[in-house]
């Protein structure tokens, strides 16, 4: 197939052909020289980075800025360093505050701890002062026993009671009760005793023998022995004092309330009577210790 000597590899499109000055397709790239100037005249698009972020663009804006003039600076390191002392004396102030909550709790703590050390010397000075009563109490009962003691060496005279005790009578033992319930016994001669004491008694006797510190009473079968001495019932205590007085404690006695108990279930005999004048002899002499002596 025959080609002409100007065939260019080019291919022209047919509309091209038929009109040769008309404007080049936006297709394809200008051929001539003026037309490759007029489109390297024109002004190329920006470029745009990936690394144009948001604050690479603040930062361009930024150096837009004029730089601060002497006076603006100043005044910036002025409104900076105010600030600065402000915060640190702030900071100070709270720290001196926490300090001194400590120090009021410490303080508050020591003077508990101090209440609490007062609280507990004055527990222990009145432990010491009862102890020390206990004991003189116990000195008190001695020399109340000697007393007692050197006051039977003499008769005395008053008004007071006088409390007889009875077994109960000669009969058939009762449904339920045994001997020993109807006979008298040591502990309810001494219980009449102790509330007789405790009514004011301020002399007394048992069967006629004058009582002292070193009184003593045993029961020996059917028999008493006061201070070595026996005795069958009736027992007889007698004693000086307030009528009235001796007769309330008595009567308002436990042990003597149990007793009464019994003197209306099995017939034991009780009788109180207050009298005028009563008539206590001395204490015999053998009722008086007497001290041995080392020999040399």
């Amino acid at each position: 197939m025959a080609h002409n000597q100007d065939d260019s590899p080019h291919l022209i499109p047919p509309e091209a052909s038929q009109k040769s000055d008309s404007s080049t397709p936006p297709a394809f790239e200008p051929r001539s020289r003026s037309e490759k100037k007029a489109a390297s005249s024109m002004k190329p698009k920006p470029h745009i980075s990936h690394f144009d972020g948001p604050w690479h663009v603040a930062l361009r804006k930024l150096r837009k800025f004029a730089p601060l003039s002497p006076r603006a600076a100043t005044s910036v390191f002025i409104v900076t360093a105010t600030s600065g002392l402000l915060f640190t004396v702030s900071a100070q102030a709270k720290n001196d505050a926490d300090n001194l909550g400590r120090d009021t709790n410490l303080i508050s703590l020591v003077r508990a701890s101090q209440d609490e050390v007062e609280t507990l010397d004055f527990e222990v000075s009145a432990l010491r002062d009862i102890v020390s009563q206990y004991a003189n109490s116990s000195g008190q009962t001695q020399t109340e026993d000697t007393f007692i003691t050197s006051l039977a060496a003499q008769p005395v005279t008053g008004p007071g009671v006088t409390i007889t005790l009875t077994d109960a009578p000669q009969q058939a033992i009762p449904d339920g009760a045994t001997p020993n319930d109807l006979v008298i016994h040591q502990q309810d001669i001494e219980d009449v005793m102790n509330a007789l004491w405790n009514g004011g008694a301020e002399a007394m006797t048992v069967q006629g023998v004058r009582v002292t510190g070193q009184t003593v009473i045993r029961c020996i079968g059917n028999v008493i022995l006061v201070d070595g001495q026996s005795f069958s019932p009736p027992y007889v205590v007698e004693a000086i004092g307030d009528p009235n007085a001796l007769t309330e404690k008595v009567n308002a006695n436990p042990r003597i309330v149990n007793y009464k108990a019994y003197v209306a279930l099995y017939g034991l005999g009780w009788d109180l009577k207050t009298n005028k004048s009563l008539h206590l002899p001395a204490a015999s002499v053998k009722t008086f210790n007497s001290y041995a002596q080392v020999v040399d």
